[in-house]
């Protein structure tokens, strides 16, 4: 016979997969033949892209799934990096407190001038949700969700 910890353990356990699975089946409730949905814990993503072409190294355009066509600029993409570091450069200090004992360095770190920040390298897909930018400075740790995208295209920078 199973101790009471065992059975509580057992029901406990049971629950947690009955809730996992759940959210993994919310991922496709909507989900029509050929096609993705993905619901996040605020309801439905706005609007997904179809396409996202790099134009040089001045921006990308956007062709939404409604057919709508937006540019956003490389300097509205980099002055809003979502990357940790970026946020914390703009006053975010969520992420300002280090899990270790900071490193002390001797390497003298060079910064790159402010056009490299603002050169727009390459973009690539990540995953079905977001994309990555590369800029002229080696910075690549951005990861710009559609959400995010979608409501860069509309503030109007």
């Amino acid at each position: 016979m199973a101790s009471a910890s065992e059975s509580e353990y057992c029901l406990w356990l049971a629950i947690y997969l009955k809730i996992q699975l759940f959210y993994a089946a919310e991922l496709y409730l909507d989900r029509p033949a050929g096609t993705f949905t993905c619901k996040s814990r605020a309801g439905k993503l706005q609007m997904k892209p179809r396409e996202c072409k790099q134009i040089n190294s001045k921006g990308i355009e956007i062709t939404w799934e409604n057919g709508e066509q937006s540019f956003i600029a490389a300097k509205t993409l980099r002055l809003s990096c979502p990357c940790a570091t970026c946020q914390q450069n703009r006053g975010n200090l969520s992420h300002d407190k280090p899990l270790g004992p900071r490193k002390s360095s001797m390497l003298k770190i060079v910064d790159e001038p402010a056009e490299k920040a603002l050169e727009l390298v390459k973009i690539w897909a990540i995953g079905n949700y977001a994309i990555g930018v590369l800029w002229g400075d080696g910075h690549d740790s951005g990861i710009y969700t559609f959400d995010t995208l979608y409501r860069l295209s509309k503030s109007g920078d």
